[in-house]
């Protein structure tokens, strides 16, 4: 599931860009729900789950190649896996359309503040494989890779994978403390985007919506933080940038006041993705988990 950026003349979505006018695919479309309109639904099914594949950035290499890779299986997954030092184990969780060294920049505070560290590539992300997923099934694997590495203490996770990190809590994820940065607060914000941009019909988007609920087993009503809330809320700290155009700042005030145990730090300058790399955003994150 996407976040949704369109700008002129390609469509992108979350990073993930289709060479296409946006007037063209819209065309397309219109053309496939009259004549085929299962196979509409479908196409736009694979669309919005289908994420981009990041590449690895090059000040990330020399920190991922100190870690310990190994793989991870979990929920009939193998997905790639690294691990730095020792300690309570805090899991790095990467958005959508992202990849592991993505976080990199948590690694060494963490592992200097005595924590075990450990970063995967999520289903059809990164190194790990798959062509389409779901937030459903990213929060059950987030689950079961607590379960295979024997517990974790907290979770860093970036947009999507707060999402995630949420939705995993809200289904049974035992964790004491989690950092959020620029986190959703209702999924369908991005199928509303996507909707739009494809020039979706109501038909079209009922049917995705079916066919994600039978597949996945999820409701439509457990897709935001009303419903993320409900139940065990261990504490987070919420970092969200007055100007990030992917995710609005409202998103992760929305999840700090609905949670009630949260804190949130407005940053400005960072925008959606320089959040996960500023200096003092990690430090604060740091000290928060090792309070």
């Amino acid at each position: 599931m996407a976040e949704i950026q369109v700008s002129s003349p390609t469509i992108s979505t979350n990073g993930r860009s289709f060479h296409t006018p946006v007037n063209a695919i819209r065309c397309c479309f219109a053309c496939l729900q009259a004549m085929a309109p299962k196979s509409a639904r479908r196409l736009a099914g694979y669309l919005f789950a289908k994420p981009k594949r990041a590449t690895i950035q090059a000040d990330a290499r020399a920190t991922m190649a100190a870690g310990h890779r190994f793989d991870l299986e979990v929920d009939d997954h193998t997905l790639a896996a690294w691990s730095w030092g020792d300690g309570p184990t805090i899991l790095l969780h990467h958005g959508w359309g992202g990849r592991a060294s993505q976080m990199y920049r948590f690694v060494k505070p963490l592992v200097d503040a005595g924590f075990s560290v450990v970063a995967y590539d999520a289903p059809a992300h990164g190194d790990s494989p798959g062509k389409v997923t779901s937030l459903p099934e990213i929060a059950r694997v987030l689950q079961q890779a607590a379960f295979r590495l024997h517990g974790i203490y907290g979770v860093v996770s970036h947009s999507f994978g707060s999402a995630a990190t949420l939705f995993a809590i809200r289904h049974g994820l035992q964790i004491d403390r989690a950092v959020l940065l620029a986190p959703p607060a209702d999924m369908n914000f991005f199928l509303d985007q996507f909707t739009e941009c494809l020039g979706l019909s109501p038909q079209t988007r009922r049917g995705m919506e079916q066919s994600w609920v039978e597949k996945y087993r999820f409701s439509w009503d457990d897709m935001g933080v009303r419903g993320w809330a409900q139940g065990n809320r261990p504490s987070l700290l919420v970092f969200h940038d007055r100007a990030d155009a992917m995710v609005p700042w409202e998103h992760g005030n929305d999840v700090v006041d609905e949670w009630g145990n949260a804190r949130l730090v407005t940053t400005t300058g960072l925008s959606h993705r320089r959040i996960r790399e500023d200096s003092g955003v990690t430090r604060e994150a740091v000290a928060f988990l090792n309070s």
